[in-house]
């Protein structure tokens, strides 16, 4: 999310391309419907910034400790212990529990 460009976002193949991702790898992940309509809705909106990261807070590129921070406090406000990589599990749990293969490749799904 941090390190994400503009021109790794590819809305009509329906896809985004991580760069040196988890081992350093390059990989291609699949959007579904509902991502690709709420990311090209953000897009319309997006104000200009100082780069061409595509999610931006205050005109600069969203980092990721702002995204972990804003999370946690909000889990706390209800009680619950949360952070960006137990949100990341709960999906895969969730994934799995719908029938989706272990290894899916969608950033979202329907």
């Amino acid at each position: 999310m941090e390190e994400q460009r503009l021109e790794d976002l590819d809305l009509s193949g329906r896809k985004l391309s991580v760069r040196n991702g988890k081992g350093m790898k390059d990989r291609t992940v699949y959007m579904g419907d509902a991502t690709v309509h709420a990311l090209d809705g953000y897009l319309v909106v997006r104000r200009p910034g100082t780069s061409d990261h595509v999610f931006l807070y205050r005109h600069q590129a969203l980092k990721k400790d702002l995204v972990h921070a804003r999370i946690r406090d909000a889990g706390k406000r209800v009680g619950v212990k949360v952070y960006p990589h137990r949100l990341r599990h709960t999906t895969a749990t969730q994934l799995l529990n719908a029938g989706r293969p272990g290894r899916t490749k969608y950033l979202f799904v329907e």
